[in-house]
Formats: C-alpha cells, sequence, structure tokens
C-alpha cells in the first residue's frame, strides 16, 4: 500500500451541495434517490440542521487548500 495525494476541486463553502449563492455543487456529489453521496467515499453526507444544503464530510473539510 501507499498514500497519495489525489489533487482534486470542491466548493470553498462547508457543503458539497449549497443552497445558497453562489450554489456550488461538487462535481463528486450525487443525491440519486435523495440520499447524499461523495463519489471519492471520504465519508458520510449529512443535511445542514438549517437546511443550508449538505454538509460536506470531515475528511474533505479538513483538506488542505494547495497553495
Amino acid at each position: 500500500m501507499k498514500t497519495v495525494l489525489l489533487e482534486i476541486e470542491v466548493p470553498s463553502s462547508d457543503c458539497c451541495w449549497d443552497n445558497e449563492p453562489p450554489f456550488e455543487i461538487c462535481k463528486y456529489f450525487d443525491n440519486e434517490g435523495g440520499h447524499p453521496t461523495c463519489d471519492l467515499k471520504l465519508g458520510e453526507l449529512k443535511r445542514s440542521d438549517d437546511s443550508i444544503g449538505i454538509l460536506k464530510c470531515l475528511e474533505c473539510l479538513l483538506s488542505k487548500d494547495k497553495k
């Protein structure tokens, strides 16, 4: 096994799918059948308590920005 750095582009907000402007939707986000999932399988997605969207999983949220 080896660990690699995978460069991906995700929305800058805390959500995979944001109900507020600028309405960003992550290209790895899938909501088929009303069940939000991440195609990268980084973790479990959850709806926000205040209905702003679908929150990123912790692994994605804590990922470092490219400098």
